[in-house]
This record gives C-alpha cells, sequence and structure tokens, in this order.
C-alpha cells in the first residue's frame, strides 16, 4: 500500500513509498545503526534528529491507520519491535489518527499498544502447541 507515493525508499515491490518502507522499524533504527533501543533513548533525550525522524514515522503510521480504518472499520494493535517502545508514545499517534478522520475522534478505542513486548511471535507459536497439547489431555 502507498502512503507516500513522492517520498521514502524504493520497496521490494519496485514502488517508492509504500507502507512497508515507511512504518518498519528500520526507518527508525537505520538512525542509530540497528539498535532501536538506541533511538528511543535518543528521542527521550530530546535529540532533534531523532525527533524529526519519529515526527514523519508517526505522520506515516497515522496514515496508514487512517486509510486501513476507513477500508475494514479494525482495531490496532501497534506491535512488534516499535509496538516495544510505543507505550508513552500511544497518545500522540491517536491524536494524529483522529485527525485525519472527520468522522469521529476516538482512535483511543481503536489504536492500543501490544500487551506483550519481547518476542510476541514466539510466545504465540508456542501458545499453539500448548493448544495442542491440552487439546489431548
Amino acid at each position: 500500500m502507498v502512503i507516500q507515493s513522492n517520498s521514502g525508499k524504493r520497496c521490494y515491490c519496485g514502488k517508492i513509498g509504500c507502507l512497508d518502507t515507511m512504518c518498519s522499524a528500520t526507518v527508525l533504527d537505520s538512525y542509530t545503526d540497528g539498535n532501536l533501543k538506541q533511538f528511543f533513548d535518543l528521542l527521550d533525550k530530546q535529540d532533534e534528529q531523532a525527533l524529526q525522524i519519529w515526527d514523519t514515522y508517526l505522520d506515516n503510521l497515522a496514515l496508514a491507520i487512517h486509510n486501513i480504518r476507513m477500508l475494514l472499520d479494525c482495531t490496532f494493535i501497534i506491535g512488534g519491535y516499535v509496538g516495544s517502545y510505543i507505550g508513552i508514545y500511544i497518545s500522540d499517534l491517536r491524536r494524529r489518527v483522529d485527525a485525519l478522520n472527520i468522522f469521529t475522534r476516538y482512535a483511543s478505542q481503536y489504536v492500543i499498544p501490544c500487551s506483550y513486548k519481547i518476542e510476541a511471535t514466539a510466545a504465540g507459536a508456542a501458545l499453539l502447541v500448548i493448544d495442542q497439547f491440552i487439546s489431548k489431555l
């Protein structure tokens, strides 16, 4: 899904400005040589470059959430690598989503931070195995 057709890196699909290249954690950690924690540490310290990157990132993420919400009317759980750090910034993201929506102003009801912060994929895969084991008892 293209969210900024005139900016961003080229996507693996060949287009520029795709959601995957504009809202990936690598957009943030490329500033800190692949260290996302360091990026958020700099953000907490009000590093000007980190603040600019984060501001653009949140604008792009809010636009993507808004567009998908208009189409599918679904809930968004901000997870993955960025989801581990989004907690204190979620209200800013929600404000940006609300600003894009002319119909309602309640992103707090459908944009939520993940509750499982570390290795969520591994935990989810483990739950499938555990469920199968329990089912056999």
